[in-house]
């Protein structure tokens, strides 16, 4: 009988799907890979099942690697992540990345890494995806019997594929370019751009890595011309460099300090033999309680007849009782109903005398962010609050405008929303942007610390 694996890696990408088991858990061995064409129009979790059917029995362990995953670096301003726990800095990364990963802050799953430490400017490593995705993928590997380690971009393995000490890898990928190198530390540079454009090349200059680039590795089924590879190539497509490489990232997957952006599972879910066991438990100790109770029940019913018999006097008397408590019962139903109605009269009252003044505060704070760089265009009303359209020239503003608004109008019952945009491509920048800022009405504001 085969022995189970410890580790499979699945690798999702445009062209192909591939799964590669592995023995051993702190030092991953290579079995066996599989690899087969992902076919046309293959959501991720259908391409997943598609991996996983490949071989037989799934390892214990699941790393999925896809190129599905949004991936991309941003700066911060100095100073903005001070004083931010984990869990606040990646809530304010997905509002910071929204604009550009096209993934609402929401409903989607992020992580990152740091990768360089300069108290100026920070600089974080980015990986995101839809939350019904991943959830989709997670709950698939765990019907198979195997558990999601995580979930990653195949892009930047932290290792280098060839001996070298510093050294620096480009990769080129259907819809990516990055480079990845490690000296002093950890740099990365990503380009969402195919290889065969060269907008990247203009931002890989201004990028200026100071290591010069040691390694070339090139995704299955993309073409890059030969000017921008060099002797160390490897290419995914032959069995070999594939093998080496799926190699280096068990390797990088060892442990749980990981030195890349992975999102990981916030919860556990049981496998389907195991929740077929607990239930099976849950309805034996069920049958046994209600057979107990059942014969609980006889003993209990011919004491009671015992002690009820020298009660049968009483009845009447019970009877007159019962009776006035109707009438009470009745009176004070009334006397609710009528509390009742006095209370949603004066709350109705309240609402009105507190919002009476909340569209002039809400003109009176778009004056206050008045900018040359921003024309606000109309405010129309919606099936649940307010919306805001107009016309910037940066994609940055209407972000910030956002952020002013939100903590003066909570005052007067309304949240704001990440805007949305859309570029005319007219200036360099994709401008100009049409935005829309959404404000949802609220049961009650939020008032202001005194």
């Amino acid at each position: 009988m085969p022995t189970r694996p410890a580790t499979t890696i699945l690798l999702i990408t445009e062209q192909e799907v591939v799964r590669a088991d592995f023995s051993g858990k702190k030092t991953p061995q290579l079995t066996q890979h599989w690899r087969q064409p992902r076919g046309l129009d293959a959501a991720l979790p259908t391409a997943v099942e598609l991996a996983i059917s490949l071989g037989p029995k799934l390892g214990r362990e699941v790393l999925v690697l896809t190129t599905s995953a949004w991936t991309q670096t941003i700066s911060l301003p100095a100073g903005s992540t001070s004083g931010m726990d984990e869990t606040e800095l990646a809530q304010t990364l997905r509002f910071e990345v929204e604009a550009f990963s096209g993934l609402n802050a929401f409903d989607s799953q992020l992580s990152f890494k740091q990768v360089n430490h300069d108290s100026q400017s920070p600089e974080f490593w980015i990986t995101q995806v839809e939350i019904a995705t991943f959830n989709h993928v997670e709950e698939m590997i765990s019907l198979r019997g195997g558990k999601l380690l995580g979930l990653a971009s195949p892009f930047g393995v932290p290792q280098p594929l060839t001996p070298t000490s510093p050294w620096q890898r480009m990769e080129y990928w259907h819809d990516l370019v990055g480079c990845i190198a490690v000296d002093a530390g950890l740099r990365v540079f990503i380009a969402n751009s195919q290889p065969r454009s060269t907008r990247w090349q203009v931002a890989l200059e201004n990028w200026q890595a100071s290591t010069p680039t040691s390694e070339w590795l090139v995704e299955a089924g993309v073409a890059v011309p030969h000017e921008y590879l060099g002797e160390t190539t490897q290419r995914l497509e032959d069995s070999e460099p594939l093998e080496d490489w799926l190699a280096h990232w068990a390797a990088a997957a060892v442990g749980a300090d990981y030195r890349f952006p992975i999102i990981v599972p916030t919860k556990k879910v049981a496998s389907k033999e195991k929740r077929t066991k607990t239930s099976l438990a849950i309805a034996v100790g069920l049958l046994a309680i209600c057979i107990g109770h059942y014969f609980f029940q006889q003993q209990s019913a011919g004491k009671l007849a015992a002690e009820l018999e020298p009660l049968q006097d009483r009845t009447t008397q019970k009877q007159n009782l019962d009776a006035e408590l109707r009438t009470i019962t009745t009176a004070t139903t009334a006397l609710a109903s009528e509390a009742a109605d006095l209370a949603t009269e004066q709350e109705e009252l309240g609402s009105l005398t507190r919002w009476k003044g909340r569209f002039s505060a809400l003109l009176a704070s778009l004056a206050r962010q008045r900018d040359d760089d921003f024309v606000i265009n109309k405010i129309t009303p919606s099936n649940d609050g307010l919306a805001i359209s107009g016309t910037t020239l940066e994609i940055q503003t209407a972000t910030r405008l956002a952020k002013a608004l939100q903590p003066e109008l909570l005052t007067e019952g309304w949240s704001v929303e990440a805007p949305t945009q859309e570029g005319a491509n007219t200036l360099e920048n994709g401008g100009p942007w049409k935005f829309t800022l959404r404000l949802k009405d609220r049961a009650t504001p939020i008032l202001p610390s005194p």
